[in-house]
């Protein structure tokens, strides 16, 4: 019976490692690339629409999480020589994962919302999208969801803590980090 549970605990491990060090990199730069297609495509179309600048700001958003989801996977904050990255985990690192995620949600629902009011009443909604500038379309669409997904995650800041650590070396130096 223990065997069982050894073995399993094995091939979880291993499981863990294919998924978060070789798989999650590989789909991750497949997904940055696909992105960066999109966006090309976007800038050189000759239809300058709001919908288009919504897509590309999820875009953009969507490189900067996969970009940090990846970084993620070298697991930096596990060397104490790292001691730049350790000081950015609390302050930096950790809100700005979840604020991006966070983000990134929200912008897809005022998306759909938006492709849901030009399905739902198209004629109304290509004559305010006439009247109306981009600027207000930034205003509706885009800034909302920023606004909301920081303040969902001002608490992120306070989740996490630096603690000094003191380590005697061989030759009985003292030396701190930041864990």
């Amino acid at each position: 019976m223990m065997n069982q549970v050894c073995n399993a605990s094995v091939s979880g491990m291993r499981a863990k490692i294919y998924l978060e060090q070789i798989y999650l990199p590989i789909f991750g730069f497949i997904g940055i690339f696909g992105n960066l297609c999109s966006i090309f495509v976007q800038l050189n179309s000759r239809v300058k629409s709001t919908f288009n600048h919504s897509l590309l700001t999820l875009s953009v958003i969507n490189i900067l999480f996969v970009s940090i989801l990846i970084l993620d996977t070298f697991d930096l904050d596990l060397n104490l020589e790292n001691q730049v990255f350790i000081s950015l985990v609390p302050w930096v690192w950790h809100p700005l994962k979840n604020i991006l995620l966070c983000f990134e949600t929200f912008l897809i629902m005022s998306i759909a919302t938006e492709r849901y009011q030009a399905v739902r009443s198209p004629i109304l909604f290509r004559q305010s999208s006439i009247r109306e500038s981009s600027r207000l379309h930034l205003l509706t669409y885009i800034l909302p969801p920023m606004v909301v997904s920081l303040l969902v995650n001002i608490p992120k800041f306070f989740e996490t803590e630096l603690v000094t650590l003191e380590y005697v070396d061989a030759a009985s130096r003292s030396h701190n980090y930041l864990d």
